[in-house]
């Protein structure tokens, strides 16, 4: 009995520590080499077919067929039309930055105005503002993301292109 012990042991801890891969691994998601622009093909691994996707809200009243990708350490949100195309591209990634040097958690007052024209609202799906990049950084308020105008002080909840 004595012998057995060190060999349960290592059976247990080394199953456990293969068993603990990364994040990718675990959420068996394609890792992408570049992020796509709207129109492109979908970028569908071999192994991830279209079976393995989620309707996505991408509007205040529409959604679209998606898959999350992994784009250098930072999950993004895909969703594309019928006939394969990217239609919206979402990360909610605080490591993910714009041109303008935008990111997730950033508070509305810390970004330059004269990188965006106006704050736009759709009703029941956020605030957002439009980057020159053609990113956009939106603001989810409350329980209805837009039950009041923003202030200075609320923080992109993620960024979107579409």
């Amino acid at each position: 009995m004595k012998h057995f012990v060190p060999l349960i042991l290592l059976l247990t801890f080394g199953c456990t520590e293969t068993l603990n891969t990364d994040s990718v691994q675990n959420n068996n998601l394609f890792v992408l080499g570049k992020i796509p622009e709207i129109g492109d093909p979908i970028p569908i691994h071999d192994s991830i077919g279209l079976s393995s996707n989620y309707e996505l809200l991408v509007t205040s009243s529409q959604t679209w067929p998606a898959s999350a990708f992994m784009y250098e350490g930072c999950t993004f949100e895909i969703a594309w039309s019928s006939y394969g195309g990217v239609k919206y591209i979402s990360t909610s990634c605080h490591d993910f930055v714009t041109p303008e040097k935008i990111q997730a958690g950033m508070k509305l007052k810390e970004i330059d105005v004269s990188k965006f024209d106006k704050i736009r609202t759709m009703p029941g799906w956020g605030h957002y503002v439009e980057l020159k990049s053609g990113w956009k950084a939106a603001f989810c308020i409350d329980s209805t993301c837009t039950g009041r105008p923003l202030n200075g002080n609320d923080k992109v909840d993620w960024l979107f292109k579409r």
